[in-house]
């Protein structure tokens, strides 16, 4: 090969899936620039383009061995883009669902009917508090982590270092608990 000629994506992935750190850090060199992009056409932020385009070269570090040349690397790392814009998005739903509902608590004081209302609400509160703090702790890691933060149970797993199974595992435990705990607070008014 002349040493002028760059060398071919296809030659640089199968020495990076073979280990080789240079050779994956070329491609990332040479992605980069497309990856944000592509991640900036998607969200439009630039910030939360950054997160999406370190993101995907998480995602491409960890996914590299599984590409097998079905598709051109172009259109997998596209889609694998595109995916993560799409969590980001997700993520900031939930998160702008989860602020709603907590301004609706913040508001209902004051549109409550009284003294019993706030007394009620203090009780259904420190209930909740209660209950997380009972949780195991891998459990209120998960709970956290998806309710309280946005991510996808997947996302808490790998965050974790546990199998996504385990931590929806924990995660329904630990919702059917503060449930359990909310219940005993609305069956003894």
């Amino acid at each position: 090969m002349d040493p002028a000629e760059p060398i071919r994506d296809e030659e640089l992935i199968a020495r990076a899936q073979r280990g080789d750190p240079a050779a994956f850090r070329e491609l990332v060199d040479r992605w980069y620039p497309r990856i944000y992009r592509w991640a900036a056409g998607h969200i439009g932020d630039p910030d939360d383009a950054d997160d999406v385009t370190q993101q995907v070269l998480v995602r491409l570090h960890l996914g590299l061995g599984r590409f097998r040349g079905g598709a051109r690397f172009s259109t997998w790392l596209y889609q694998v883009t595109r995916n993560a814009a799409l969590d980001i998005h997700r993520r900031q739903a939930r998160r702008a669902r989860a602020m709603e509902r907590m301004q609706r608590l913040a508001d209902a004081p004051a549109e409550a009917a009284g003294p019993v209302a706030d007394v009620e609400q203090r009780e259904m509160l420190d209930a909740a508090r209660a209950a997380l703090a009972r949780l195991p702790g891998r459990q209120r890691e998960v709970f956290d982590l998806v309710e309280l933060q946005g991510y996808e149970a997947h996302e808490a797993a790998g965050l974790l270092g546990v199998s996504a199974a385990t931590a929806r595992t924990h995660l329904f435990r630990a919702r059917r608990a503060v449930r359990a705990a909310m219940l005993a607070i609305n069956f003894q008014a």
